[in-house]
């Protein structure tokens, strides 16, 4: 049996190349299509929506507005855009569930709830999975903790 190497355009190699187009084992892979930000905001949105019972009434009216300034800000878009792995460029499931986490921690997600309760919420499953248990790795900078903090108290002034 023929054993397949994955070749990236940094390591194209001419004379290897070759070899493995001679060899047969030469194969184009074309899975890994490049994300616009417009559908990391797009996946970021989906996702959340899935939680959106569990809004306190003090964001009730102002939750849109706070996830549409919260993904356009490019440091928030960033840390929610997978930078490795095979769905590179896609929306990263772990940092918006710490996201979430936090934000029910700021009192926008009721926090009679368990964030495990929200978490299977957002995935559509009945147990956790490594989105839930890995979520507490990715970290916020100060800069957009200060930032997160700052819109959820102008977003909760304007619904007074």
């Amino acid at each position: 049996m023929r054993k397949f190497k994955q070749v990236h355009p940094e390591d194209f190699n001419v004379k290897t190349l070759m070899a493995f187009a001679r060899e047969g084992r030469l194969y184009v892979d074309t899975s890994k299509k490049a994300v616009s930000k417009e559908q990391v905001v797009k996946e970021v949105r989906a996702y959340v929506a899935r939680i959106r019972e569990f809004v306190t009434k003090n964001y009730c009216l102002s939750l849109d507005e706070l996830w549409e300034q919260i993904l356009s800000n490019d440091e928030f878009l960033n840390f929610m855009t997978m930078k490795n792995g095979s769905l590179v460029g896609h929306m990263n499931r772990y940092t918006v569930t710490n996201l979430v986490y936090r934000m029910q921690n700021l009192g926008v997600y009721s926090q009679d709830i368990s964030m495990l309760t929200l978490h299977l919420k957002l995935e559509k499953t009945t147990k956790r999975n490594k989105y839930y248990n890995s979520s507490g790795n990715y970290s916020l900078s100060r800069e957009a903790r200060a930032f997160l903090k700052e819109l959820l108290k102008m977003s909760k002034s304007e619904q007074i």
